[in-house]
């Protein structure tokens, strides 16, 4: 039996966690570069610090849905596809 092809949607859901990833990454920069010892500045932190939280968040739920739709797409293709192909 041949291997089962890569589900498009799935692909597009693990591109578009990479992006947030890198979202996240780049608040994390901006956290540590951002100066704290103001109130401007402790204000500013704490806004990053949610945008690093809701990013991250993001990342993970993209990506365990790209990982589960390519998982049912896997499932899917073993039981009616993948038959086809042994008779």
């Amino acid at each position: 039996m041949s291997k089962p092809p890569k589900s498009k949607i799935a692909i597009v859901l693990f591109i578009i966690s990479v992006f947030f990833a890198f979202g996240t990454a780049f608040a994390i920069y901006k956290f540590v570069q951002t100066p704290g010892d103001t109130q401007q500045g402790t204000l500013l932190k704490i806004t990053v610090l949610g945008l690093v939280r809701y990013s991250g968040i993001a990342t993970l739920i993209t990506f365990v849905s790209g990982y589960v739709i390519q998982m049912i797409s896997d499932i899917r293709w073993k039981l009616f596809e993948g038959d086809a192909d042994n008779a």
